[in-house]
């Protein structure tokens, strides 16, 4: 099936409303789903509201909640009390870059917030507003990933964001990535769709590579395994003190929670304006990317590409041609619709089949 921006904020928005939410959180989380489907992440998409149905059921996702903020000078701190993470990053951004315009720098903690989505939006919204961020995220959930040399999982996916500001109508640089080899939400279409897992993904239950993305979602459950080896694990405990300790007060060992995703943030946004200006920090952008890219690209490929610029292109492409969601998703969401009480009819016409 292939959706629009359009179609798919209504699917979203309807099965959203369906749980409980409000006009307006229904609407920032199906705008917040969707641009991960446009940005070509559907790992992060809308397909994952049927994990949102159920951890609300469960009462682990908070729908309306109301956020506890603080704020010490610089440093802002926010409880997310378990609400929806596409509002709860939203508003915690907004804040973080009034502060940091204001005083030049924000360090912000978002605590005990439900999926915060794809990361990378939180490092878009910052760079939108001419500021540079950093971000580290720690979760409270099943673990997932083995440390280096090990066969069990023991950590998240623990993902990390950079984002860096254009000018004018130029897209961001952003560097967005699981500290795993790959997402697990991509190991999950993977076994959605049948497919095999990407080498260099998993290991099986005795500590051996496989490439059954069953092991990650079925006994015997195996691992995910962290990226560039030890690199990939050390900055994955990082994210873990970062995200989880320092921002959520809470790191893994004593706070498994299998069912469910709580995220803990931390985030470091900039104001370059107060050690550049404006236009010698975009000459010095322009130098490094433009060198980059005047690389001789490798047989197969066209040109050498920047942080950020796989997303912008596929957001550029699928605001026009729509995005595909697999047969296995839109069960999912069929599903999903059938326990909130929203027919497939209902799904149908959102989704401008009928």
């Amino acid at each position: 099936m292939r959706l629009t921006k359009a179609a798919s904020i209504a699917v979203a928005k309807r099965i959203l409303a369906a749980m409980g939410a409000d006009e307006d959180e229904a609407q920032i989380g199906a705008e917040g789903l969707t641009d991960a489907n446009l940005a070509g992440h559907d790992s992060h998409g809308i397909g994952v509201l049927y994990m949102y149905a159920n951890s609300a059921r469960a009462g682990h996702l908070c729908l309306n909640a109301e956020l506890h903020s603080s704020r010490q000078g610089a440093i802002l701190i926010v409880d997310g009390n378990q609400g929806l993470g596409q509002r709860v990053g939203r508003e915690a951004m907004r804040a973080a870059c009034e502060i940091a315009k204001t005083e030049g720098v924000c360090v912000a903690s978002i605590a005990n917030s439900f999926h915060l989505g794809r990361i990378g939006a939180w490092g878009e919204q910052c760079a939108g507003e001419g500021l540079v961020s950093v971000h580290f995220v720690g979760a409270i959930s099943r673990s997932l990933v083995a440390p280096h040399w090990g066969r069990e999982a023991r950590l998240t996916t623990n993902p990390v964001c950079v984002g860096f500001p254009r000018m004018g109508a130029r897209a961001p640089v952003i560097c967005d990535f699981a500290t795993s080899a790959f997402a697990a939400g991509k190991v999950r279409l993977a076994y959605e769709a049948g497919r095999p897992a990407p080498e260099g993904a998993l290991c099986d239950a005795t500590g051996a590579p496989t490439t059954d993305a069953a092991r990650l979602f079925e006994a015997p459950l195996g691992a995910l395994l962290p990226m560039a080896g030890h690199k990939g694990y050390a900055l994955s405990v990082m994210c873990e003190l970062l995200g989880g300790a320092l921002a959520g007060n809470a790191c893994l060992p004593n706070r498994q929670a299998p069912n469910k995703i709580i995220n803990n943030m931390l985030s470091i946004v900039i104001d370059p304006s107060r050690f550049l200006p404006a236009d010698r920090l975009e000459q010095e952008a322009d130098a490094l990317l433009g060198w980059l890219e005047a690389t001789r690209p490798i047989e197969g490929q066209d040109k050498v590409l920047s942080p950020g610029e796989p997303e912008a292109a596929a957001r550029k492409m699928r605001l026009v041609e729509g995005f595909e969601l697999s047969d296995g998703a839109w069960r999912l969401l069929e599903e999903t619709g059938k326990m909130l009480g929203v027919t497939t009819a209902e799904l149908a016409s959102d989704a401008g089949q009928v």
